[in-house]
C-alpha cells in the first residue's frame, strides 16, 4: 500500500525499508568444495589394507583405479571438473558398502565427486542403492560419519542428478539427520545448518509443499537444538526456515505455532550482525 498515514513518529524522518538480504535464500547453494587428497588417499589406502581378506577389499584392478580417479581429482583447483573414469567411479561406490568403521573418507571423497556432473549422476543412478545404505548407515555416531554424509548431503544441491536424487530421498534424509542438530560436534550442526538452508531453497523452487513443512520443522529443532553461541548454526537455521516460510501464508502460519517469532526475538540483539539481521527478517515476514 502506497496510502498516506500521517507521521507516527517524533520526528519526520521516514522509517527505514526493511531489504531482503538473508531471507529467501538466493545465493546459490551452501557447498563444502575442499578436500585434502593425499590424506584421503591414504586414508582410504589404510582402511583397504584393514579389510584385507574381506569381500569389500578393493582388487590390485580396483585400487589403481581408485589412484587414477584421485590424479584426475588432484590436477584440478576446485571442484573436480572434465572426465572422470566410468571405473574409478564404480571402485567408490563399491566403497560406499563399506563397514561403519571404515566409511568416512568414502563419503569425503564422495562429496567432492557430487560437485560434477557425470560423478553425480553415476552416484545417484547406478550407485543409489549403495548411496542410500552409506547414507543410512552414517545416520548415527561416530560424529566422523555424521559430518561427511552431512557435507556429501549439502553438496548434492550442486548439480541436477543429485539434487533430483535428494529430493526424492528428502524424507528420509531429513527424519535421519535431524537429530544431528544437538550433536556436540559444532562442525556437524553446521553442516547440518548448510543441508536445511540448500533443501529449503529446492523444495520452495518445486513447490513442494510437504517438503517445506519438514525443512521448517526441521530447522526450528536446530534454533531449539543449538548453544546461543553457536552463531553459524543459527544463522543457518533462521536463513532455512525463512526461505521455507518467505511467501507461503500456510508456511508463516505454521511458523508462528512454532513459536519462531519469540526465538527470532531473542537473537533480534545479537552482536554478530548477521544473526541479528536475519533475525529481524523472520519477524518481518511474520508481521510480528
Amino acid at each position: 500500500g502506497g496510502a498516506y498515514t500521517p507521521d507516527q513518529g517524533a520526528g519526520a524522518q521516514a522509517p527505514k525499508k526493511h531489504t531482503e538480504v538473508y531471507v529467501p535464500h538466493r545465493v546459490g547453494a551452501l557447498l563444502f568444495d575442499s578436500a585434502k587428497y593425499e590424506g584421503m588417499a591414504a586414508k582410504l589406502g589404510e582402511f583397504n589394507g584393514a579389510l584385507s581378506g574381506t569381500p569389500n577389499a578393493l582388487s590390485d584392478q580396483e585400487s589403481a583405479a581408485l589412484q587414477g580417479l584421485f590424479t584426475s581429482l588432484q590436477s584440478s583447483t576446485g571442484p573436480p571438473s572434465g572426465a572422470l573414469s566410468p571405473e574409478g567411479l564404480a571402485v567408490v561406490v563399491k566403497m560406499l558398502a563399506w563397514p561403519a568403521a571404515q566409511l568416512f573418507p568414502v563419503l569425503d571423497l564422495a562429496r567432492m565427486l557430487v560437485l560434477n556432473p557425470a560423478a553425480a549422476q553415476s552416484l545417484t543412478g547406478d550407485g543409489a542403492a549403495a548411496l542410500r545404505t552409506a547414507i543410512t548407515t552414517a545416520a548415527a555416531p561416530p560424529a566422523a560419519n555424521q559430518l561427511t554424509a552431512l557435507r556429501f548431503l549439502a553438496n548434492c544441491a550442486s548439480q541436477d542428478a543429485s539434487q533430483h536424487w535428494l529430493l526424492a530421498n528428502r524424507p528420509e534424509v531429513l527424519d535421519m539427520f535431524t537429530e544431528c542438530s544437538s550433536s556436540s560436534n559444532k562442525n556437524v550442526r553446521l553442516a547440518l545448518g548448510n543441508l536445511l538452508v540448500n533443501i529449503a531453497v529446492m523444495t520452495k523452487q518445486a513447490a513442494d509443499s510437504e517438503g517445506k513443512v519438514q525443512c521448517l520443522s526441521a530447522a526450528v529443532q536446530l534454533l531449539e537444538s543449538v548453544d546461543t553461541d553457536d552463531v553459524e548454526a543459527i544463522f543457518r537455521g533462521f536463513v532455512a526456515a525463512g526461505t521455507a516460510m518467505h511467501a507461503d501464508a500456510q508456511l508463516l502460519e505454521l511458523g508462528r505455532d512454532m513459536g519462531l517469532a519469540d526465538k527470532a526475538r531473542a537473537f533480534a540483539s545479537c552482536p554478530t550482525a548477521k544473526v541479528a539481521d536475519c533475525s529481524k527478517e523472520i519477524l518481518a515476514i511474520l508481521g510480528a
